[in-house]
């Protein structure tokens, strides 16, 4: 069912945000014919150093080790002094607003996000969270500008191409408007958007000869994180 992909578009959005704040994964090494040499005993590792107070970039990837290893309450902590010694930064404040809606503290998660965005205007990534939380509280003329304003920035952007037709079909009563964002998301994720094609399908024939026409069969469910 459509209701939940504005909480699966939150998830990706929360995991390409690591992604892009952490780093490359570990290489697995090829298997080899060879024996395997023998290897001393490993020495007890050091604990890794505190990052600097003036060091804005290992403070915050510390506070991303502590967001992918599920410990929210130390990754508030550090987001949040974070915002106090560096408070013209943006970054902080769209990890706090992802942290408070995964708490569900709708309130929060939106204070941080329109900071963050007052901050830095062009923070799409913000733009398109501060949107879904306020679908989320039914404020959906808010969540329409929002998500415009991402539009905005990079007229490419298809998780708010996506959630705009997502408002217009379910919300906002604008099958038209669906439509063209539809089409928009798929021309932005290069035609590869198959649950969309039957969307689209289903609105041009609910809206053909005054919406007597045969509705069409749903497509198998597909993954849709981006």
């Amino acid at each position: 069912m459509r209701c939940a992909e504005p909480k699966l578009l939150l998830v990706a959005a929360l995991a390409a945000l690591l992604a892009a704040c952490g780093g490359t994964g570990t290489v697995r090494p090829t298997p080899s014919s060879q024996p395997a040499a023998e290897e001393p005993a490993p020495e007890e590792a050091e604990p890794e150093p505190e990052p600097e107070k003036e060091d804005p970039e290992g403070r915050s990837e510390a506070a991303v080790k502590l967001m992918r290893i599920g410990k929210t309450d130390e990754a508030i902590e550090a987001f949040r002094s974070l915002t106090q010694d560096f408070p013209g930064f943006s970054g902080p404040y769209t990890n706090l607003g992802i942290l408070y809606a995964g708490r569900e503290q709708r309130e929060a998660a939106i204070g941080a996000l329109s900071q963050a965005i007052q901050l830095n205007p062009e923070n799409k990534v913000a733009l398109n969270l501060l949107a879904i939380q306020y679908v989320e509280s039914g404020n959906f003329e808010r969540a329409e500008q929002s998500w415009l304003q991402a539009l905005t920035v990079d007229p490419g952007y298809a998780a708010a191409h996506l959630n705009l037709g997502m408002l217009y079909e379910r919300n906002l009563g604008r099958p038209q408007a669906a439509i063209t964002q539809y089409r928009a998301y798929q021309s932005a994720m290069g035609g590869d958007a198959l649950q969309v094609d039957v969307w689209v399908a289903e609105i041009e024939a609910a809206t053909t000869t005054g919406g007597n026409a045969q509705a069409v069969p749903a497509m198998p469910s597909l993954e849709t994180e981006q």
